[in-house]
């Protein structure tokens, strides 16, 4: 991550679609995960994230049921000053394709894109900015044919480099890349007239499919993909 970012911060959950967790059944991918990397720049400015991280989740988290259309969500984020997620397809391939280069690296199968993923990754991406930073709620991510899904989160970062460095980088998420089970994925990315973005990676296990509860942590290895990466467009709003 760059040394000039103010601060940055990524999540990942692994969860299958449905109830909320109290009335979820037992099952062998009922886990649910959360975890946090914070780059060098920002633990040495730890009490300026904490006072950030309180404004950046002032919003309202919002139930699954709640969470605007798609027409709305680009409006409200618009008139923030960001970019529909859909007007940054190049980032979102460009991310893609390095998570794609790292499984097979690594000897595993590629992912499939799914435009059903990309559109809730890029929903959820807009519902951020216009409400508040954090996983999306229960019962959002559903999509037919899919068991279970894996959510990485980020904002802050400037280009595609440093966002999946980011997230190669911190455990939990490299999981989510990194794991056998998944089969499809869809990227959304938010770029705010600065510059900066918030992306949301959806992974997919189709129906029918096992995820292992005691699939170990991958270990920390080479970033395949540290090349120069795809920047957010400036767009004129502040």
């Amino acid at each position: 991550m760059q040394d000039n970012d103010e601060w940055a911060i990524t999540v990942d959950r692994l969860r299958p679609p449905g109830p909320s967790s109290a009335e979820r059944p037992t099952s062998p991918t009922g886990r649910r995960r959360h975890g946090f990397a914070l780059p060098a720049t920002v633990r040495r400015l730890l009490p300026l994230a904490v006072v950030a991280g309180g404004l950046w989740a002032a919003g309202v988290e919002l139930p699954s049921t709640a969470i605007p259309d798609p027409v709305t969500l680009a409006r409200q984020s618009q008139d923030l000053g960001w970019t529909a997620a859909s007007a940054n397809t190049d980032l979102a391939l460009d991310v893609f394709a390095r998570v794609n280069d790292e499984r097979t690296a690594r000897g595993l199968e590629p992912l499939v894109w799914h435009p059903g993923l990309a559109d809730l990754a890029g929903r959820w991406s807009q519902a951020m900015i216009v409400h508040v930073y954090e996983h999306s709620p229960d019962g959002y991510l559903a999509h037919p044919g899919f068991a279970a899904f894996g959510e990485n989160i980020a904002m802050g970062q400037y280009d595609t480099t440093e966002l999946h460095v980011g997230w190669m980088e911190s455990d939990g998420h490299r999981e989510n890349i990194l794991r056998p089970e998944f089969d499809a994925m869809g990227v959304g990315i938010v770029c705010r007239a600065d510059g900066r973005l918030w992306a949301t990676q959806v992974f997919g296990l189709k129906q029918g499919g096992h995820a292992d509860l005691d699939f170990p942590t991958p270990p920390v290895e080479p970033v395949v993909r540290r090349d120069v990466g795809v920047t957010c467009p400036r767009i004129s709003r502040f």
